[in-house]
Parts: C-alpha cells; structure tokens; sequence
C-alpha cells in the first residue's frame, strides 16, 4: 500500500469514528505535503470536525499519522496558526494496528471517547 493511501485510509478509519459521535468532518490538508509559501496561510490538520451543537464536546482539528509522527512537532504544527474558538487540537497516532489519541504532548487516550471526555474536564 502506497504511503497516499495508508493515509487516506488512516483519515477515512479516523473519520468513521467521530462521525459515530455525531461530529460532521472534512479531509481539510495534506498538511505533511505543505512546503513553502504556503504552508502559513493553511490549516496545518488532516481532517476538521464540528462537534454537534448541544453535545457539549469540542470542535477539533485532528492530525494523523503513523509511528513516525513526531508529538512535539505534530502540535506545534497545529497550533502554528491561532486555533479558531471553541477547536481543539487533537493528535491520532497509528501504532501497531492500534490507535493513541493525543490532546497534548503529555496526554495519551487509547479511545476516543477519553480523549474528548479528558478535554471537557480541561
């Protein structure tokens, strides 16, 4: 498998997951294929995700990726621009065909559901 499609199919498993939690998502970026110029005017994500109006869970940008994703450096990508009110950044990390949820540097949720449960108490 290309290393396009294992993306794709990365975003598309990750997708599937929040639209379970009744979040509307995108595919926004290629945000690891932004060079240059443009790079500072782009949402640096894979996917955004509204949340459902009275669910009381945050709306998020997500970046995606596998064993080389680098934590410091996937959030410091996301948080480059200033995050749009009421967005969370959220990091989800593919690692031996089991899934990491990131909110921070320093957090590490083995769902979903605990990651956003995680961010509400924050």
């Amino acid at each position: 498998m290309s290393s396009t499609s294992l993306g794709t199919s990365r975003e598309m498993a990750v997708g599937r997951s929040l639209a379970k939690l009744s979040y509307t998502w995108a595919k926004i970026s290629r945000s690891g294929q932004v060079r240059g110029d443009d790079r500072e005017h782009r949402i640096l994500a894979d996917l955004i995700a509204f949340a459902p109006q009275d669910g009381g869970i945050p709306h998020l940008l997500v970046s995606i990726g596998g064993v080389g994703k680098r934590l410091r450096v996937a959030f410091e990508e996301l948080r480059s621009l200033p995050m749009p009110p009421g967005f969370i950044p959220l990091l989800v990390r593919f690692v031996k065909r089991k899934r990491w949820y990131y909110l921070d540097e320093d957090s590490r949720f083995e769902s979903l559901t605990e990651a956003l449960e995680a961010s509400r108490e924050a």
